[in-house]
């Protein structure tokens, strides 16, 4: 399998998850800390614009276009940095060109797509930040291991460190499309994030996209909903597939799904009704979880990746 992360990431990560908290600290001295104590930020999002892993964008590109080819539909796919723009208006945008997908139908682009990480965030800030462990569960579990034994506290460190870098890979990632022509930012991408009920959680993400593609908009809350219902990209884009049994195959989520419904990563059953109704109330909230329940959920999100990567890569022959 391939992952991205730089070489010694594993232990200027382990560096920084030391790092003594203080609760007053702001996480815009990160470099500062960092800086002061010899350390190293390593740290790769691979559909960053900051860390720019080309060859992450040009496995999900042939995979997208092999996809298309397998399910004979018309979408082209050109990877980041070797589309034309698109008109002469659009040249100072040619930076963020370098790091979106150009969808084209009938020799015409018609939207890009940027790549999205499922979550959860695997940036250093949060564990420095004063509010991390509260709204982000990765910090959540380093700030709770403290309570632990240095030898447990050791082994909750491996597999935390070691659930980041197999969760950065090919098959950890959603993809949306955003504008031709415009800020190259997808609002969905933003929204599903960890100030709403999502919070940047995929087995909710893919409820949404049921939700539509299944023609059940009238769930109470779906943040998807707004932008399919505003954005024509999107709708475009969603229309493509023709259900959500249809999307769960084209980009192999198969196991993140069981019986047609998105699996719970806190319990790895499907959604119930009632489980839909408490994460749109945020009763789920991050705060709320035990240290136990957060590993556990972890474990299980990093095998469901594992799972989905090994698929998209035996499929392009890697």
């Amino acid at each position: 399998m391939i992952t991205f992360q730089k070489k010694q990431f594993k232990e200027e990560y382990r560096k920084i998850l030391n790092i003594e908290y203080q609760p007053d600290r702001d996480k815009h001295d990160f470099n500062k800390i960092l800086k002061s104590n010899g350390m190293k930020a390593l740290y790769v999002d691979p559909d960053c614009r900051d860390d720019n892993v080309i060859l992450y964008y040009d496995l999900l590109t042939k995979f997208l276009d092999k996809r298309e080819q397998t399910f004979k539909n018309d979408f082209t796919f050109i990877p980041p940095g070797k589309a034309e723009q698109i008109s002469e208006t659009d040249k100072h945008l040619d930076v963020i060109d370098k790091f979106k997908i150009v969808v084209r139908q009938k020799n015409k682009t018609i939207f890009r797509l940027t790549s999205d990480q499922f979550g959860f965030t695997g940036y250093e800030q949060q564990y420095i930040a004063s509010d991390g462990y509260f709204n982000y569960p990765l910090a959540r579990v380093n700030h709770l291991s403290r309570e632990k034994s240095p030898e447990e506290r050791e082994q909750i460190l491996d597999k935390l460190i070691h659930y980041v870098e197999n969760t950065r890979t090919l098959g950890s990632a959603f993809v949306w499309p955003i504008h031709k022509s415009v800020d190259r930012r997808c609002q969905y991408n933003i929204n599903r994030g960890v100030k709403n009920y999502i919070a940047d959680r995929v087995d909710l993400t893919l409820l949404e996209i049921k939700h539509i593609l299944d023609k059940k908009q009238n769930q109470g809350t779906n943040l998807l909903k707004n932008s399919y219902n505003k954005e024509k990209h999107m709708k475009k884009w969603l229309d493509h597939f023709a259900s959500f049994d249809d999307y769960v195959e084209y980009f192999m989520f198969e196991s993140f799904v069981k019986d047609g419904m998105p699996i719970n990563i806190f319990t790895g059953e499907p959604f119930r009704e009632d489980e839909i109704d408490a994460c749109k109330n945020r009763i789920f909230q991050i705060k709320n979880l035990k240290l136990d329940e957060l590993l556990s959920m972890m474990e299980r999100l990093e095998s469901m990746i594992f799972e989905r990567t090994e698929s998209m890569e035996r499929y392009l022959d890697i």
